[in-house]
């Protein structure tokens, strides 16, 4: 007999990660005292994710702040620990092979996912695409470019530059960089082969700032990562606002339908 009976009245997967995620940080910062400014922080990210869709995204310059703040709230450390030093130093040559490594993670990746990449750019599914407004499309792009840079900083720069021993910072750089993608709202539509593609993403990232000391890779892979989704947008753009005749000859395929974000 299943003695886990299912109540609608309790917290659930989702909820209880976002509980314990802070826990563990205030826990972790008794023995390693850097890291309460973190725990601070992560509390403060996880309150404002966990209620922006409570401002309006019909109103437009409430939807820009909304978007900038989903990427800018993991700037807050910079706030609140102003004695750690960002923006490490590197020579020239290791930020180049370190480049070089991103560019070459990201090529596998597509030639991993080519299948996936075709469908979700074709024109059969942008001919499909939800119309929403121009610039809902135009901020939704900056979204992605401004998410990659933020949170790198975060992840990366940020965490990986706490006074705490480097396999440690590693661990949680790598494990908060995953578990804040499953408890945004949103993060119920991922399946288990995205968070391994984010563990993988989050470990090549965090050994390549360990490894050369620069975050300039770690924006580069970031933003390598998120050019699909940017590339898509701007061919819905395209295809609604720009060269909308392209896609006459198109049938619906009722595949491809615009989500709130």
């Amino acid at each position: 007999m299943n003695i886990l009976i299912k109540n609608i009245n309790t917290f659930n997967i989702r909820e209880n990660s976002r509980l314990f995620s802070i826990l563990f940080l205030f826990i972790l910062s008794q023995k390693y005292a850097s890291l309460r400014y973190l725990a601070i922080s992560w509390l403060i990210i996880i309150i404002v994710l966990g209620n922006l869709k409570r401002i309006s995204r019909e109103i437009p310059v409430l939807y820009f702040v909304r978007m900038t703040l989903y990427f800018a709230i993991y700037l807050l450390p910079l706030l609140i620990d102003c004695d750690i030093i960002l923006i490490s130093t590197s020579k020239i040559l290791p930020i180049i092979i370190g480049c070089a490594i991103a560019i070459i993670a990201n090529i596998l990746r597509l030639v991993v996912i080519k299948n996936s990449v075709k469908v979700m750019l074709s024109k059969e599914l942008i001919a499909d695409s939800y119309k929403d407004t121009m610039f809902t499309l135009v901020v939704r792009i900056y979204n992605l470019i401004g998410a990659a840079v933020c949170e790198e900083l975060f992840f990366r720069e940020y965490i990986l530059s706490m006074d705490i021993p480097k396999l440690v910072s590693f661990s949680i750089s790598v494990f908060y960089f995953i578990i804040s993608h499953y408890i945004l709202i949103w993060g119920g539509k991922f399946k288990t082969c995205d968070y391994y593609n984010q563990f993988m993403f989050g470990s090549i990232s965090a050994m390549l700032f360990l490894w050369i000391g620069s975050i300039i890779p770690c924006l580069l892979i970031h933003l390598l990562y998120n050019s699909l989704e940017i590339i898509r947008n701007i061919k819905v753009i395209d295809r609604h606002y720009v060269h909308s005749e392209n896609y006459t000859n198109y049938t619906d395929c009722d595949l491809c339908k615009g989500k709130e974000l």
